[in-house]
């Protein structure tokens, strides 16, 4: 048995994916290292999933984000949380939604498709990769809105 490895290709740091002004913009760079997309992904197909995962959790944080503005929060970025680095919790949490959330796209969309056994092995892995990335999407929304987690066991 050998093993092949699969580089990431050099990332260019230049493309961003522009926000709407309170949203900010986010580095498709950034995307691709930090979630692991390998290379085989077009850089127009995860930047479409990176765009299409900025509207999905921008409308699921609409309420939030009207409250901010009312409270006179112009951007993301001017809404008081504690920092980490050169970003606040608040701008961490976004990406971390954005980014789980394209991921999870593209898992769905880029799944192996041999008709193999091995092959479809590696979809359900890839399955179970997709709802683990929807999680914590859904984690860091509720995070943003400030609602806690919450744990059911079916009895």
């Amino acid at each position: 048995m050998s093993f092949v490895a699969n580089p990431q290709p050099a990332c260019d740091p230049a493309p961003e994916i522009a926000g709407d002004g309170w949203w900010p913009d986010v580095k498709l760079c950034d995307f691709l290292e930090q979630m692991r997309i390998p290379g085989s992904v077009a850089p127009a197909r995860a930047t479409g999933a990176v765009t299409q995962a900025m509207l999905a959790v921008a409308e699921q944080l609409a309420e939030w984000r009207a409250a901010q503005e009312a409270a006179g929060f112009a951007s993301l970025e001017s809404v008081p949380a504690p920092r980490f680095g050169e970003d606040s919790t608040v701008e961490l949490l976004w990406r971390r939604a954005i980014f789980s959330t394209a991921a999870a796209d593209l898992v769905d969309t880029h799944g192996e498709i041999s008709a193999t056994n091995d092959g479809r092995d590696r979809r359900e892995q890839e399955a179970d990769s997709a709802a683990e990335h929807r999680r914590n999407a859904t984690h860091a929304v509720r995070a943003l809105q400030g609602k806690r987690r919450n744990r059911v066991r079916l009895l």
